[in-house]
């Protein structure tokens, strides 16, 4: 059984713990509902309250409570790579995301994603508040928030774009011999302006180190290839709403890194 979801419903006769009641259910060994459980794909729902993730396999379920698994045995075979704290501010945490991990988790687990490990990290245990995203694809510097007035004060900044930030990529072909640095295309009917600047070409390889700002502080689209009858497009890796960086060009990307994360300071009460 590869995968699986299956809702759950406790009845007044079932097994007093939630792994008891999922290896009946489903048919898993009991071995792989506490795998689950650990990586955050199992989800409780009491008659209160809201779907929260399940973690203790010694958890005990009450007659009414929801149990929620969304099993996907690749998924939690995976090993992800392991994010670095760079600046511990108390409140909020600076960390730098390898490529090929998730921002956050998704309903399957989230033992791959840099929320989770910040949040194992920390001894004791702290809140984790997700501040803005990076695409798995992309590396760079994430906020994390740890608490809710942190998070708010953050994202605050961030609409105001009062935390300024720049992203490097590595693009084939060679972007010096472009004019101009500055591309102001409307993007899906809105006003969109991003510049860049070409750093060094590297003949070798055919790649150019480009560094990049965007306006709005929003973020850049996954790699790709756009065409219309006119114009070849590029669009640079990172996070979303996206900010596609549009030229009539036939270069594309090959790895996307925010390197700098300019944050003002934050005063909590």
């Amino acid at each position: 059984m590869e995968k699986l979801t299956r809702e759950i419903t406790v009845a007044p006769d079932a097994p007093q713990t939630a792994c008891d009641l999922l290896a009946r259910q489903t048919g898993l060994t009991k071995g792989r509902i506490k795998d689950a459980m650990t990586k955050g794909a199992i989800w409780l729902k009491k008659r209160k309250g809201k779907l929260q993730r399940l973690r203790r396999a010694t958890a005990l379920v009450q007659p009414g409570n929801l149990l929620v698994i969304h099993y996907d045995a690749a998924l939690l075979a995976l090993v992800p790579p392991q994010a670095s704290l760079i600046s511990d501010q108390g409140h909020y945490s600076v960390w730098e995301k390898p490529a090929g991990l998730m921002a956050q988790g998704t309903q399957y687990g989230d033992h791959c994603s840099l929320l989770r490990q910040a949040e194992v990290f920390f001894k004791p245990q702290r809140q984790v508040f997700l501040v803005h995203r990076l695409d798995r694809e992309a590396s760079g510097l994430m906020l994390i928030a740890h608490s809710r007035e942190a998070g708010s004060q953050l994202s605050r900044l961030f609409q105001q774009h009062l935390i300024a930030k720049r992203y490097q990529v590595q693009m084939l072909g060679n972007i010096l011999t472009r004019q101009g640095n500055r591309i102001d295309i409307p993007l899906d009917g809105k006003t969109a302006l991003t510049e860049y600047e070409a750093l060094i070409y590297d003949p070798a390889t055919n790649t150019s180190l480009v560094t990049v700002r965007t306006e709005p502080a929003g973020s850049i689209r996954s790699a790709a290839i756009l065409t219309s009858s006119a114009t070849r497009s590029w669009v640079i890796p990172a996070t979303a709403p996206a900010t596609r960086i549009r030229r009539d060009c036939s270069s594309k990307p090959t790895s996307c890194a925010i390197k700098l994360l300019l944050i003002p300071a934050i005063t909590l009460l």
